[in-house]
């Protein structure tokens, strides 16, 4: 049966799918397994939500470095200590433009693709606790909506860790003028300590996004919401985090490898043709890999609140629903 919304009470247009399970508690290795049954399940459409921005962005820079010069040979002749003014002329009329189209890319990927991507996979893991299935469009409806908040996320959580890495460096400048010899263990002492601090910080943070998406919450208070959540849990967030990011990183070589060997049967990547092999090989990863960790950390988030809270579907479908 197919349900119409006709009000902002409904959850838009969806198909009837059986129930999910009753929320509960679940270890490390239930939600990754929790992680890979959705994945199989909804493969279509999780694939179809990594592709809709990924595969436009990847086109944009396969296009846009065809249109870029080519290199300037004289940069494959070794060390070049003294050029021209046509060499530098040269050499800035290749620069430029890919200068260009490398900030363009990554405006676009921090700004659009990513938190638009991370809003609809968190959106759709949350409607399949409740037994619906959304059309990839209300997905991305749904997470347009959020666009700002996730934007200002990002934005915040970076500046966090800038300010934290000038305040590293201004200590480990003040120790090694100061202590000399001594100051340059201190400073490897620090620095491991500061990695740390940085890692603990990333996990307290882990389900901020889900926050933004499925609460309606503000950067800040998504922020706050989950430091709270992982509150005597970060171990086991952490846990989490660190065996999906192991099973996505050996996927990525695995595909990495077989695009290298076929790139090197082309010519290489500097060859046009190796070039586009590399780039499919970024896209399959970036469609078929990098949703599994989005998805984990939702599964996280509901694990979290269901062991805080008491969460249940029927608070998930009124969230969802308002």
């Amino acid at each position: 049966m197919v349900t119409s919304a006709r009000s902002p009470c409904t959850l838009a247009v969806v198909e009837e799918q059986t129930p999910a399970p009753p929320l509960r508690p679940q270890r490390v290795t239930d939600i990754v397994d929790q992680v890979f049954n959705l994945y199989a399940r909804n493969f279509g459409l999780v694939v179809s939500v990594a592709a809709l921005l990924v595969v436009p962005l990847e086109l944009v820079g396969f296009l846009g470095r065809l249109a870029i010069p080519p290199e300037p040979h004289f940069l494959g002749h070794g060390a070049i200590r003294h050029l021209t003014r046509a060499q530098v002329h040269t050499l800035l009329h290749w620069l430029a433009p890919e200068l260009v189209l490398v900030l363009l890319l990554i405006a676009l990927q921090l700004m659009v693709v990513i938190p638009l991507t991370e809003g609809a996979l968190t959106r759709l893991v949350g409607e399949r606790y409740l037994g619906v299935r959304s059309a990839l469009g209300h997905l991305y409806r749904f997470a347009l909506g959020r666009l700002p908040a996730l934007i200002g996320l990002g934005v915040v959580v970076a500046l966090l860790y800038v300010a934290g890495l000038l305040v590293l460096f201004l200590v480990l400048a003040v120790v090694v003028a100061a202590l000399h010899g001594v100051g340059v263990l201190l400073d490897v002492l620090l620095g491991l300590a500061a990695l740390c601090a940085g890692v603990v910080v990333g996990v307290r943070l882990c389900v901020a996004v889900p926050a933004v998406v499925l609460e309606g919450r503000s950067p800040f208070e998504a922020i706050r919401r989950s430091w709270a959540l992982t509150e005597g849990q970060a171990g086991r967030s952490f846990g989490l985090v660190l065996v999906m990011v192991i099973i996505e990183g050996l996927a990525s070589v695995l595909v990495g490898l077989l695009v290298t060997a076929a790139a090197r049967g082309l010519g290489g990547t500097g060859q046009p043709a190796g070039a586009a092999l590399s780039d499919i090989g970024s896209l399959v990863i970036a469609v078929l890999v990098e949703p599994l960790l989005v998805m984990a950390l939702a599964l996280l988030y509901f694990d979290l609140r269901v062991r805080k809270e008491q969460f249940g579907t029927e608070e998930l479908s009124a969230r969802l629903s308002g």
